[in-house]
């Protein structure tokens, strides 16, 4: 007799932290109030890699055209090579149609880590069939950045 009531309290405790464990996860899982689906977007990086260095001739200017109207909390870079004595930093410069800067970040050059994705952060908002200017300048070194080729790009938002 004590057996099995024993066997009904372990099923009965059992159920109970089954039904406690559901309710968690369908808490967790429940997108917050005005919460908003981040996705972070890496080109594919091409086994022979194209590099764009920085020779202090001007900044690098890369055009971009929304596909979609989307919102960015950052850009990702993935500094190649930068040399032992470089001390300076690493201007980045995001501008509209307009010439409006959405960002104007100077990040000194020694925080970068070679061969890793490095984020700046923002908060721009993009339009879709719109162009925008990001200029990249270097003060002080001459980084090496790596450049996906044409095609490479395709799930990425411009």
């Amino acid at each position: 007799m004590k057996t099995n009531k024993r066997i009904l309290l372990k099923i009965f405790y059992s159920i109970c932290v089954l039904l406690l464990f559901s309710a968690v996860m369908t808490i967790l899982m429940h997108p917050a109030q005005n919460g908003r689906k981040t996705t972070e977007i890496l080109p594919k990086i091409n086994p022979d890699p194209v590099y764009v260095e920085y020779d202090g001739n001007g900044p690098i200017q890369i055009n971009m055209t929304a596909k979609e109207d989307f919102s960015a909390g950052g850009f990702q870079i993935l500094l190649v090579n930068i040399s032992q004595e470089s001390k300076g930093t690493v201007r980045f410069q995001l501008t509209d149609v307009n010439s409006n800067t959405l960002l104007n970040q100077m990040v000194p050059v020694e925080t970068i880590t070679p061969g890793e994705w490095f984020t700046i952060s923002c908060d721009v908002a993009m339009a879709k069939g719109e162009t925008y200017t990001l200029l990249v300048s270097a003060d002080g070194s001459e980084p090496y950045f790596m450049q996906s080729l044409p095609g490479e790009d395709i799930n990425l938002p411009f």
